[in-house]
């Protein structure tokens, strides 16, 4: 099995946390554009409740924002990253 991640079309989808399904989709670059955070992110979305999961999307790039409103979500804030110097 090729473990290349520059192969696999969604490389992640989130994680869990208490209750919550925190999901955000990471498309490789070379298959973005195709709808594939948005199918993979509604299955994702549809999943959860059934498993005891409050659905939540985290969201920092436009992109990702446009999915997450695309599915129902609203944003009700922020939450800023930073890097190590």
């Amino acid at each position: 099995m090729d473990r290349d991640l520059e192969h696999q079309p969604v490389q992640r989808l989130g994680d869990v946390y208490n209750i919550h399904a925190q999901l955000g989709v990471l498309t490789a670059p070379a298959w973005r554009g195709r709808g594939l955070a948005r199918a993979t992110g509604s299955a994702a979305v549809r999943h959860a409740p059934a498993q005891g999961l409050l659905p939540q999307w985290r969201a920092r790039r436009p992109a990702s924002r446009k999915v997450a409103v695309a599915l129902g979500f609203s944003e009700l804030g922020s939450q800023p990253a930073v890097e190590p110097a």
